[in-house]
């Protein structure tokens, strides 16, 4: 990998992690911000950052190109409602949509890197700036959970990784060795408030991904945000998949954590 390197950064917390890990590694960076929310935050990280509208490819790829970059992290969200507010896409982008079978992360990650491999440009997976953040296995914050609580979690995990597969999202929650919630389109926070509501408190909480999950469009996350919606409902347990979803501020969120009574474990 060069130590040269163009982020398209999205809305969200891990593109300022993502940047500042490649600085703390002496990469020549350039960011283009996707959103203007996301320039006015990642302009103060680095002054290399520039604001593109993501339907505006080809001035994308124009100014990677310029920059002499040859790869490129894709992190952060972008609502992909953007398509329908009026902003017109360049001929690229245009080119590019109609070629899409769907909206759905597979054939809109394959779009991206049609794109950029046209142009001679290499998109790369998260995990090549983010790996060192990854969940590790074992306690994370609490005690480990009983033996009940990870005969559960054994039986449940490959089913969660199974419904990931299939296209639903990465969080399962349990009670009593039954499927409670899995979640939908709504995210992660609302699935287990969802939980909650139809079962009240003792829930597990397991967030997994499918073994092809692709890093390249998606980095599986926990942060203070889950612990705090586990917390509400009555909960005790967060069970990561070890290695493969990413946990923000992991001091921070040990603390918390530890101040909600929560167990988290890396399995």
């Amino acid at each position: 990998m060069s130590n040269v390197m163009a982020i398209l950064a999205g809305d969200g917390d891990i593109p300022s992690l993502a940047i500042k890990t490649a600085i703390k590694k002496n990469y020549n960076i350039l960011v283009i911000a996707l959103t203007k929310d996301s320039y006015n935050n990642l302009k103060l990280i680095t002054k290399n950052c520039y604001h593109i509208e993501p339907v505006k490819s080809g001035r994308i790829i124009k100014a990677i190109k310029n920059f002499g970059a040859g790869e490129v992290v894709l992190v952060g969200s972008v609502n992909r409602g953007i398509l329908y507010r009026g902003i017109k896409p360049d001929i690229t982008t245009i080119r590019a949509i109609t070629k899409l079978r769907g909206f759905d992360d597979k054939n809109i990650v394959n779009a991206i890197e049609d794109i950029l491999s046209k142009s001679g440009i290499t998109l790369l997976s998260q995990r090549e700036l983010l790996n060192e953040y990854m969940a590790p296995s074992g306690s994370i914050a609490g005690k480990k959970p009983p033996s009940s609580i990870m005969k559960q979690v054994k039986k449940f995990m490959p089913i969660a990784k199974s419904f990931a597969r299939m296209g639903a999202g990465q969080v399962m929650v349990i009670k009593n060795n039954t499927i409670v919630a899995i979640e939908g389109m709504e995210g992660t926070n609302e699935t287990i408030q969802r939980a909650g509501a139809l079962v009240g408190e003792g829930i597990i909480v397991i967030k997994a991904t499918s073994e092809d999950h692709d890093y390249r469009l998606d980095m599986p996350t926990v942060g203070i945000e889950t612990l705090k919606a586990v917390e509400r409902v009555g909960g005790g347990y967060i069970v990561i998949e070890a290695g493969r979803i990413l946990i923000l501020d992991i001091d921070k969120f040990k603390k918390t954590a530890k101040e909600l009574k929560i167990s988290v474990y890396g399995y």
